[in-house]
């Protein structure tokens, strides 16, 4: 599925929106000063293929992804073929409960 395709979800233009203020934010801290045009032209590019880069990870960190398959989720798919997403759904919950 092409990139595009999230790019268009809340969550993945969400944390694209909070990565490239951030970036940007850390970058003019570092800096000392606001930049021009033509400096914050040479830097965009980064910023966003960065900011692209860690919406993209976190999306799928959080959402249901089917790259990610255990050993027994393989092992189980003709008894519960829809094992992998309900063992998905209890890991992402678990993590969210413990880091909140």
């Amino acid at each position: 599925m092409p990139e595009d395709a999230w790019a268009r979800h809340p969550l993945f233009n969400r944390v694209y929106q909070d990565s490239v203020q951030s970036r940007f934010a850390q970058a003019e801290f570092i800096k000392g000063r606001r930049f021009t045009e033509a400096e914050f032209q040479e830097l965009q590019y980064a910023l966003e293929k960065a900011a692209r880069n860690d919406a993209l990870k976190f999306v799928k960190k959080t959402l249901y992804n089917v790259e990610r398959r255990s050993n027994a989720a393989h092992m189980l798919r003709f008894i519960s073929p829809f094992f992998s997403a309900q063992e998905n759904a209890v890991k992402t919950w678990l993590r969210i409960a413990s880091d909140n």
